[in-house]
């Protein structure tokens, strides 16, 4: 992925959005994620810092990108596009958006 990249969204239902009751913490916790997995939804690191600006949500993936270090996303509900802003090289390298 490069920053500019934009990708069409696709939302999907989820069947059973509620907990399979399951005793195992870990299933309860990723439940909803794999129903929409299977459905071919993306995933993403450690989301954190989601905002509102011009007509847009903006959110970090704090553990995106090919060295790990970040990455910075826009979803554009109008459009509905997902566009990479983003993408730290380098440790030493900071967005500031």
């Amino acid at each position: 992925m490069r920053s500019g990249d934009a990708y069409d969204v696709r939302w999907v239902d989820i069947v059973h959005p509620d907990s399979d009751d399951s005793a195992d913490r870990n299933v309860r916790l990723t439940f909803v994620f794999y129903q929409g997995w299977e459905q071919g939804a993306a995933a993403f690191s450690r989301l954190e810092g989601c905002w509102y600006g011009e007509g847009s949500i903006f959110f970090n993936d704090t553990s995106g990108g090919a060295a790990g270090l970040g990455q910075v996303w826009q979803y554009d509900p109008r459009r509905n596009k997902l566009v990479l802003v983003f993408e730290s090289p380098d440790i030493d390298v900071t967005a500031y958006v």
